[in-house]
């Protein structure tokens, strides 16, 4: 339920799930817990923004979506992940941001700086549809043609 805030916009508390896949099995499912925000009780649009302390943030809103966080890779740095998409096209980019290992300080001279590595991804998403009422099984699910 929406509630007015002091900026008299409208306000209600909500999450947003991030779930990923591998091979078609669930590999992994990150929740970022926030807000949604509307203008009015007749904005068809609402938004949503969340931040939290861990690092995982999202803002949903009328043209895209982006959700982000941060994990520890193989070597124990720190990763950023987002995932952008646009949702009138479907098109998504992801990005992936580390840092590289750095030299060891030695006595005949400073460490280098670590330098940041990036990997990107983009495409685009397929929409599903369950085509029948009586069940939630994904063999009633049909991609969407846009």
């Amino acid at each position: 339920m929406y509630k007015k805030t002091s900026t008299s916009t409208l306000k209600a508390s909500g999450v947003v799930f991030y779930k990923s896949y591998k091979e078609g099995i669930l590999d992994e499912i990150r929740i970022a817990i926030g807000n949604w925000y509307k203008s009015g009780p007749d904005d068809s649009n609402p938004g949503f923004s969340a931040r939290d302390k861990d690092g995982v943030n999202a803002v949903v809103n009328e043209s895209e979506l982006v959700f982000g966080y941060v994990y520890k890779n193989a070597t124990n740095s720190d990763v950023r992940y987002s995932f952008q998409m646009r949702r009138s096209t479907l098109r998504f980019l992801e990005t992936y941001v580390w840092e590289e290992s750095s030299t060891p300080k030695t006595k005949k001279g400073p460490s280098q700086k670590p330098t940041q590595g990036k990997d990107t991804n983009s495409g685009y998403c397929e929409e599903f549809k369950q085509t029948s009422l009586t069940g939630s099984n994904a063999e009633n699910a049909q991609p969407v043609k846009k």
